[in-house]
């Protein structure tokens, strides 16, 4: 799956979802990464815009409203679905990229099965954490039942309970629901299903007794990739009004006291993932990340050392229409203590759980230069951002980064031409 950038992706991201940007809203920079990756699928997979942002902010109205009127029982949710979130957004993405990339395969069970196993994990992993907090905001609001009626032990919701949702609030079929189908998931789910050829397969649904409920339907691979895909735009949809709710309600949350914060690391798979992509828009290489024990993290980053200066054209296009864009590229020397601060201060919440963070700096030659050693108290100041460098650097453990700068290269937003 082409998990780049679409050259406008920047600018879709305020031009659709500014105006839901809250006045007391924070947008940070791992929020605007997100949403640029969102962008560029929207791009990618030739979703109606208009419909697509109409989903958004149905579901942000719905958890704004009820969020207003019930803070004390969304606050929690929102925080326990953000956590459960980050593990099952790194399956997505590996998941669906398999299943972008096999779209060429010849072999027909190597074109069909990602798409299939993509469809299930979106179904059942991806889709129900999304939804619970708009099940529990309208119910909340309807005040006719209790919320745990609704959502499982482990934060996820059933999915008819969305469906219903719909037609209660009077939304349009789909508009929250888009590309689910229980049939669908069951034919791949107990494998009642045939691969006809590189281009169709056949599927159906049965109940406990044999009998069939749906089908059989025989799909053409590009019939089935929509709706897959179709499920995906709905799951970055729900995805994008999690990361409006936080970025217009988290300090607020966070001020009240409406959550108390748990440590609950992550896995250390999913964290290096995450400080690599962080490292890599700071001008660094992440070379390793290691426990040295369960409450201390060494992370070893090296200086990329890369300059660019020469602008970057773009070719997107499809089916009888090219666009070309021109981005402008280039490379600016920063302090090289900033830019470690930086990657600690994106990181932040997947460092939250270890009481002691070491980074270790080589040069972009492999020589150690320096590093830095910080404790929880240090990285919560840096993440607040209202502390110079040298105030945060004196509440260092260590700190022997060397005082010069290193290149880093800018992309600006592409023009088209």
């Amino acid at each position: 799956m082409p998990f780049g950038e679409f050259p406008m992706s920047e600018r879709m991201v305020f031009d659709l979802l500014g105006p839901l940007i809250g006045v007391r809203g924070r947008l940070r920079v791992h929020h605007l990464h997100n949403l640029k990756g969102i962008m560029y699928h929207l791009w990618t997979f030739g979703v109606d815009s208009r419909r697509w942002l109409r989903s958004v902010r149905a579901a942000l109205h719905l958890w704004e409203n009820g969020f207003n009127l019930h803070p004390r029982d969304l606050a929690p949710l929102w925080y326990e679905t953000g956590l459960s979130l980050v593990p099952v957004q790194m399956e997505v993405h590996q998941v669906a990229q398999d299943a972008w990339e096999a779209t060429d395969a010849e072999m027909p069970d190597r074109r069909f099965r990602p798409l299939l196993d993509l469809y299930l994990c979106l179904y059942e992993r991806f889709y129900p954490l999304l939804a619970a907090p708009l099940v529990a905001a309208h119910v909340l609001l309807d005040g006719k039942a209790p919320v745990s009626e609704f959502l499982e032990a482990d934060g996820r919701v059933r999915l008819r309970t969305v469906e219903k949702l719909e037609v209660d609030r009077g939304y349009p079929r789909g508009l929250l629901t888009g590309g689910l189908s229980r049939h669908l998931r069951n034919s791949i789910a107990h494998g009642r299903y045939v691969v006809l050829s590189r281009d169709g397969i056949q599927m159906e649904d049965r109940d406990q007794k044999g009998t069939v409920t749906w089908g059989p339907v025989t799909y053409v691979y590009y019939e089935l990739r929509e709706q897959v895909f179709g499920l995906l735009s709905t799951c970055e949809a729900l995805l994008t009004t999690w990361i409006l709710f936080d970025v217009n309600n988290a300090e607020v949350i966070r001020a009240r006291g409406y959550v108390v914060p748990t440590r609950r690391p992550l896995r250390l798979d999913v964290l290096t993932a995450h400080i690599k992509v962080f490292a890599g828009l700071h001008g660094f290489v992440c070379k390793s990340v290691a426990e040295r024990t369960p409450n201390e993290l060494i992370i070893r980053l090296r200086i990329g050392g890369e300059r660019a200066d020469t602008p970057e054209e773009i070719y997107v296009g499809g089916e009888g229409w090219v666009n070309r864009y021109r981005r402008q590229v280039t490379t600016e020397d920063a302090p090289v203590r900033n830019q470690v601060y930086s990657v600690l201060q994106y990181c932040h919440s997947g460092l939250e759980s270890y009481a002691r963070v070491t980074v270790e700096l080589e040069g972009s030659d492999a020589a150690i230069l320096g590093k830095i050693v910080t404790e929880q108290a240090a990285r919560s100041e840096i993440f607040a951002a209202q502390k110079s460098i040298e105030e945060v650097r004196a509440l260092l453990n260590e700190d022997s980064l060397p005082e010069g700068t290193m290149p880093v290269i800018q992309k600006g937003i592409s023009l088209q031409f």
